[in-house]
């Protein structure tokens, strides 16, 4: 049996995708970074394609999971995974703006 990607349609791949990784994350039982990430004191720039499998609340939760003002999210649209190549004149801006800043 071969899977190829290029024969199926994009939106069962995406439609797939973004449930199995809800159920996978959550088969993770107790595995959270959450708090770890409330304890750190470092800024963060996350950058989240719109179209992107990974659901986007759970992104938010760990972005909002940060102390207050260190962490950033860029949500980029009409990008899923590749941001940086599929919006590059939206990421390697935000990106050369998050470094300046610091």
């Amino acid at each position: 049996m071969k899977a190829d990607f290029c024969e199926t349609d994009l939106r069962g791949i995406r439609y797939g995708s973004r449930y199995g990784t809800r159920v996978i994350t959550n088969s993770f039982g107790d595995w959270d970074l959450r708090p770890a990430l409330a304890s750190l004191h470092v800024p963060l720039l996350v950058v989240h394609g719109e179209e992107e499998t990974i659901p986007m609340d759970l992104i938010e939760a760990w972005v909002t999971s940060m102390p207050e003002g260190e962490a950033t999210l860029l949500k980029v649209p009409r990008a899923a995974h590749f941001t940086y190549l599929e919006r590059p004149d939206i990421v390697w801006p935000a990106v050369e703006n998050f470094l300046k800043a610091r």
